[in-house]
This record gives C-alpha cells, structure tokens and sequence, in this order.
C-alpha cells in the first residue's frame, strides 16, 4: 500500500490500530459472534457480562484456545474452498493496487471460483 498518499496510508494505520483494540474486538465479538482478534477482548466487561448471559459461547471460545494448530484445525479445505479464498484475497489485493476496480475484481473472481466449482461438482458423485 505504500502507492497510496501518505495522509492516506496514516489514515489506514490508524484504523487498523483502532480495529484491533480489546474495546473495538470486544463489541465486534458480541455483535457478530466471531473471534476477537486478541484475547484482551475477553477481559473487557462487556464480553464478561455477554458470556453471564449467554454460558453457551463459552464452550466455543475454550474449544478455539485449547485446539492445538495443525491442518484438520486450520480452516476449511473442502472442494475448491482454499482455491477460491486465495483468489478472493487476490481480487481484494488487485483493487487495493489499483490494477483493478472492487467490481470488475469480484466479477473476475467470481467467474473464476464458478468455474472451478463446476469442474469439482463434476469429479464428486452426489
């Protein structure tokens, strides 16, 4: 990103560094279910008093901190999944460098993935 104008790349930093802050991660987490980024968002009182009231996460957040790394734990690899992340990453990195627009990026992405969901759907019986 560094194509980018300097009060624009400050900017960007400074986003990013509000995003990742426990408090930002905290309200994030309780408002989408996802993972925080750091685990300093499960000390702010609002994930506390979100786990009082609803001790069913709980069993997600210990599951995810007790798993031990390794490929059945890192992420989806069924069908073209890993493919069509890492050109749905590609598409991003296209718009964020300016060698494409977000459309046309996703666009191109799309027809990509589509077609090697097909291809896969053709080598699975069903």
């Amino acid at each position: 990103m560094n194509n980018r104008s300097e009060a624009e790349q400050k900017a960007a930093w400074e986003f990013v560094k509000y995003l990742a802050e426990p408090k930002t991660q905290a309200e994030w987490h309780i408002n989408t279910g996802y993972f925080p980024i750091t685990t300093k968002a499960y000390d702010e009182q609002i994930v506390k008093d979100n786990l009082k009231k609803y001790p069913q996460f709980q069993t997600a957040v210990d599951q995810l901190h007790k798993s031990e790394p390794m490929l059945a734990t890192q992420g989806a690899v069924m069908g073209v999944f890993p493919e069509a992340r890492q050109l749905t990453e590609t598409a991003i990195e296209e718009v964020l460098n300016n060698k494409k627009n977000s459309k046309q990026a996703l666009d191109d992405a799309a027809k990509t993935i589509t077609s090697k969901i097909e291809e896969y759907n053709k080598t699975v019986s069903h």
